[in-house]
């Protein structure tokens, strides 16, 4: 796992966790605003962008990994972190192993209830080779864009780092992040928790964030009108960071 860091380290210390099949650069825009006020970190998570020769595990080893950074390169303690869709749910792994070391978190869109009938639809080789397949027409990724309001100025990029992947990193992901269940470890946390999802998603993620909801003791559901997957952290940067720093200074 590789991190980029944007700003001076002694100013308050944000980490941002993107999401499957994307790398870094889905904060970086968010990084360059915030670096005068924040040391933001972006971490790249095994099997994508350039860390593709490290085969992904699991949502567990990669909250490993990141907890190990904050404790050798952050003094065992953020005053922030968030994330995105597998980013998010791997920033409340992280904030499940320990009750006081992050002050805030702003979560969005991450699955936090085991589905086992979709991994078991998802998670098979016919369906990774097909989505594979889909990398190579750029058409299909240009609709996908365009449905989830996803800028198509990274379309480029996306396909980069989604071809990327190996088979068996997509399988792993999948089955992780479809599998995961909330640990109940995490109703010890002490951190605020900004919890997000579009409006246009999957009745399913609602469902999840609501029960995230209900497990962290000082969170806030807040609905992202008109916005579908991920379409608010891809697609509105400058939105994101002025709520970020809204909540961040509340």
């Amino acid at each position: 796992m590789k991190f980029y860091e944007y700003g001076d380290r002694q100013l308050p210390q944000i980490m941002l966790i993107h999401g499957g099949g994307n790398s870094s650069w889905m904060f970086e825009k968010q990084a360059l605003q915030l670096q005068k006020d924040y040391c933001v970190i972006l971490p790249v998570l095994d099997g994508h962008g350039e860390e593709k020769s490290i085969t992904y595990s699991s949502t567990q080893e990669q909250a490993n990994k990141i907890i190990h950074y904050i404790d050798e390169m952050c003094g065992g303690h953020l005053f922030a972190i968030g994330g995105a869709s597998l980013g998010s749910q791997i920033a409340m792994e992280v904030l499940s192993r320990r009750t006081d070391f992050i002050n805030k978190a702003i979560l969005e869109s991450g699955i936090c209830t085991a589905k086992p009938r979709l991994a078991k639809m998802v998670c098979n080789k016919w369906m990774i080779k097909a989505m594979s397949i889909s990398y190579n027409m750029k058409w299909m990724v240009r609709w996908s864009c365009r449905q989830y309001g996803w800028p198509e100025e990274l379309l480029n990029q996306f396909i980069e780092d989604a071809k990327a992947l190996s088979d068996e990193s997509n399988v792993n992901l999948y089955h992780t992040y479809l599998n995961y269940n909330i640990p109940k470890s995490l109703s010890n946390t002490k951190a605020k928790v900004l919890l997000l999802y579009g409006s246009k998603e999957k009745g399913m993620m609602k469902k999840d964030v609501l029960e995230a909801a209900k497990t962290i003791p000082e969170s806030i559901v807040e609905e992202l009108v008109g916005y579908n997957h991920c379409g608010f952290s891809l697609g509105n940067p400058i939105g994101y960071v002025e709520k970020l720093r809204s909540f961040l200074n509340s």
